[in-house]
């Protein structure tokens, strides 16, 4: 079953350097959007105590550096082809990649066409223009999905563990900012009653569930019937 399937990943010299290009320029795009984030992305905050941790107690931020490493390792695998490294790979592509990319750009967009105000005033255009914008809640929603589709990445149960993990470490942090410090990280939040606040962090857990799921369908369905065609094609 693993040499069926590694026949139809893209196994090819040719094919291999088109996967390095991809990946290398995916890097440098996540690379570059990191680095604005620190730099050039300072977010007006109404409390002293919405400084700390800066950028990190945005999961959008959360989720760049997840596309910056899995894009990063994806260079390292095709280049070493490390059995270490490729299980490293697959455990950052379904337990935070393929996961956090969707759920972000779902959740983002659905809530800025429901009302921007709620999670993207238009205060913030001037520090994070249209491009940036889309870079930091769209593009991150598209490249894991390509990658699901052009490599072939091992899905275990124990991603979840991982998924899971972070996802609480988010949940704590921004509980943890909102009552604690009395600082909620977006504005949502601040309009929501405390039911409110707690029947969306619900809806919110279980679209991150949902999302999984839905990515290991996915990932089975598509990865059988690839094997299913390059068993055809060498009969």
């Amino acid at each position: 079953m693993a040499k069926e399937i590694k026949s139809s990943s893209c196994q090819t010299g040719g094919c291999r350097i088109i996967l390095f290009v991809l990946h290398a320029l995916t890097t440098i795009v996540y690379a570059c959007v990191t680095v604005r984030t620190y730099v050039a992305m300072q977010i007006p905050v109404s409390k002293p105590q919405g400084k700390y941790l800066g950028p990190l107690k945005y999961l959008t931020i959360w989720d760049i550096h997840f596309q910056l490493l899995i894009s990063f390792l994806n260079v390292l695998v095709v280049i070493t082809n490390s059995k270490r490294l490729t299980s490293i790979r697959n455990a950052v592509h379904h337990g935070l990649s393929l996961s956090y990319g969707p759920i972000v750009a779902s959740l983002f967009w659905s809530l800025y066409l429901i009302d921007r105000r709620l999670v993207f005033p238009k205060e913030l255009d001037p520090i994070i223009p249209p491009f940036v914008n889309h870079l930091l809640h769209t593009l991150v929603g598209i490249t894991p999905i390509i990658n699901e589709l052009i490599t072939y990445n091992e899905r275990k149960s124990n991603h979840f563990l991982l998924f899971f993990f972070t996802f609480a470490a988010y949940l704590f942090q921004l509980l943890f900012f909102g009552y604690y410090l009395e600082f909620w990280i977006y504005p949502i939040f601040e309009v929501l009653s405390d039911v409110g606040r707690f029947v969306f962090l619900g809806f919110c857990i279980c679209l991150g569930i949902l999302v999984y799921l839905i990515n290991g369908a996915a990932h089975n369905y598509i990865w059988n019937r690839k094997i299913k065609e390059s068993s055809k094609k060498r009969n």
